[in-house]
């Protein structure tokens, strides 16, 4: 028993000092470096409200019938704070640095022509960061994953601002398939 009361104990003191060290970095990183975290939220989508007779188009014969619905995959709604495949495409075609947050198999079986391999994971790592070293501060990034409820493509670009990059991150809403669907560019394999 006397293992298991020293094993516990050392485990509590372990979990005590990380508790103590992220506090200490988080006091830290906001009161003597003035970086705060990125802020990535997810907004709910608010319910339609239903039409009143005031702005039924049909109790109103001056106000336009129903709007048109546009086929234009790079038009297609996206979720708050995310930027559509319009905006990502005009991006692309300015220059911005592209960054794929999906596994690694799915990047070399096909990726966003010239994107670097960025999950969260690798950010850190020597690799991760000398890639990340070519960008130049405030340069665009734009991150994508495979959309719809993923958020590896979040992870990433707050894994990018707390190792203290400086870029202007935005995050594609659609996923990669969207992109390809869309016939946008694409290229296969690894760098």
């Amino acid at each position: 028993m006397l293992c298991v009361g020293s094993t516990l104990s050392r485990l509590l003191s372990i979990i005590g000092l990380a508790f103590l060290l992220a506090a200490g970095h988080a006091y830290v990183r906001v009161a003597w470096m003035d970086k705060r975290p990125i802020a990535l939220t997810r907004q709910a989508a608010t319910p339609s409200p239903a039409p009143t007779p005031a702005t039924d188009p049909a109790a109103d014969p001056a106000l336009p019938a129903d709007p048109v619905v546009s086929d234009d995959p790079l038009a297609a709604p996206v979720k708050p704070g995310s930027i559509t495949l319009r905006e990502a495409y005009d991006l692309f075609q300015q220059g911005a640095f592209f960054l794929d947050a999906r596994y690694k198999s799915d990047y070399r079986d096909g990726h966003i022509e010239g994107a670097f391999w960025m999950p969260a994971s690798r950010v850190t790592t020597p690799d991760g960061m000398a890639d990340l070293q070519i960008i130049e501060p405030g340069g665009i990034v734009v991150i994508y994953c495979t959309g719809g409820d993923c958020d590896a493509s979040e992870n990433t670009a707050i894994r990018i601002e707390n190792s203290g990059f400086s870029f202007d991150i935005r995050i594609m809403g659609k996923g990669y398939v969207d992109w390809v669907d869309a016939g946008l560019p694409i290229e296969k394999g690894m760098p």
